[in-house]
């Protein structure tokens, strides 16, 4: 009767029939690091976005190829830390390194395994969403990028399309500016 134009489930009904994200089990190890500190050695927290990671584990951290060792492994719960022996794609976890120190590590690093490093790379084609901006882009415009947990500066070469919101299709191919 509140609103009679909806005919959809309830909030409820639809959070009850949600299905959770897929887990990237299967897929090579990659760990961005969202934050550091130092508490009787290195940790680090992030989300585990693929792969799984054991305490014991030999990783290197990425983009500078550090080996290190992972110590130990945390993921708070109700108000206090538990230790796991195991930790799996998507879990928020704090992670104690050794061999590295704190001033040696960047947010946005990455942790993997030795025999699938990820690949590091100059260049990329992103779909970028610009919700407000007063002046015009085009190639050669330097703007922040921020891409999980890292932050860097970058510059846009070329501009290969403008999508249609409504269609989400290129309406326009390599335009001059946007």
């Amino acid at each position: 009767k509140i609103c009679p134009w909806y005919g959809g489930p309830s909030l409820l009904e639809f959070l009850d029939e949600l299905q959770p994200s897929a887990r990237f089990y299967d897929m090579p190890l990659r760990f961005p690091i969202a934050d550091k500190y130092k508490d009787m050695g290195t940790c680090v927290m992030g989300k585990l976005e693929a792969g799984s990671i054991k305490k014991g584990e030999a990783l290197v951290v990425l983009p500078n190829k550090t080996p290190v060792t992972v110590e130990d492994i945390f993921m708070d719960h109700k108000d206090e830390q538990v230790s796991l022996a195991e930790a799996a794609p998507g879990d928020n976890i704090k992670m104690k390194l050794k061999g590295v120190e704190e001033d040696q590590l960047r947010l946005g690093f990455v942790l993997c395994r030795k025999d699938s490093i990820c690949r590091p790379c100059r260049w990329f084609d992103a779909t970028v969403q610009i919700l407000d901006f007063p002046t015009i882009i085009c190639a050669g415009y330097t703007c922040v990028l921020h891409i999980h947990s890292a932050i860097e500066e970058c510059t846009f070469f070329a501009l290969k399309g403008i999508i249609d919101k409504k269609t989400r299709k290129i309406g326009q191919k390599d335009p001059k500016f946007c």
